[in-house]
């Protein structure tokens, strides 16, 4: 049962002792300072309070001592490390409020710093639009000079098969003259021969 409630509160501590130091980045950044100083206050002691639980069942359950204390020193060591950063926080306030001209210049120079910050990291979002309309450009120009580069091969290939075709239709032409020639000197010849027998047959008969 010790070292059941030794983990609750383990867990309870690490959440607390987590929401602390995510409070704790924030805070430079907020516009309610004094609240998130109290909430950090809160938080903190409820994480103390946890750790303390802690103790008492490490200190119940001498059996476990040996594997838990090796934790507990750590969570110590991270709770005081907290309590350090509250301490330092409540300095620096205090600081502040004594010298509220300084804390007005820093306030000023933060936001400056702020709000270059925001601009240059616009700047480079759209730097980086551009960059993706850019190379999307450029795949969609590969893309049609590809496109381009089919049809003009395709069109080679069709002129070169008309090419084709009308050199066999050529040959095809040569070919029918050839044959055509051929009929009318055959034809020539015929009426050749037969007028020249008819000459010798009249010449004959004569």
């Amino acid at each position: 049962m010790s070292q059941t409630l030794f983990l609750k509160y383990e867990n309870d501590f690490q959440k607390l002792l987590g929401e602390f130091n995510t409070n704790l980045q924030q805070y430079p950044y907020t516009q309610s300072k004094n609240e998130t100083l109290q909430t950090l206050k809160s938080t903190l002691q409820k994480a103390e309070k946890q750790f303390q639980c802690m103790q008492i069942e490490l200190k119940a359950s001498s059996t476990l001592e040996a594997e838990l204390k090796p934790k507990l020193k750590q969570h110590g060591q991270n709770l005081q490390t907290a309590k350090d950063n509250l301490t330092s926080i409540e300095k620096s306030k205090s600081f502040e409020q004594s010298q509220p001209n300084v804390n007005f210049d820093n306030k000023r120079r933060l936001e400056n710093n702020t709000n270059k910050i925001e601009s240059q990291t616009n700047q480079l979002e759209n730097c980086h639009k551009e960059l993706f309309h850019t190379v999307d450009l450029q795949q969609t120009i590969m893309t049609d000079l590809d496109t381009q580069k089919k049809q003009l091969l395709e069109t080679i290939d069709n002129t070169n098969d008309i090419r084709k075709i009308v050199q066999q239709t050529g040959r095809d032409v040569r070919v029918m003259q050839n044959r055509e020639l051929f009929s009318k000197a055959l034809k020539l010849g015929l009426i050749g021969v037969l007028t020249l027998g008819n000459i010798m047959l009249i010449y004959y008969k004569i």
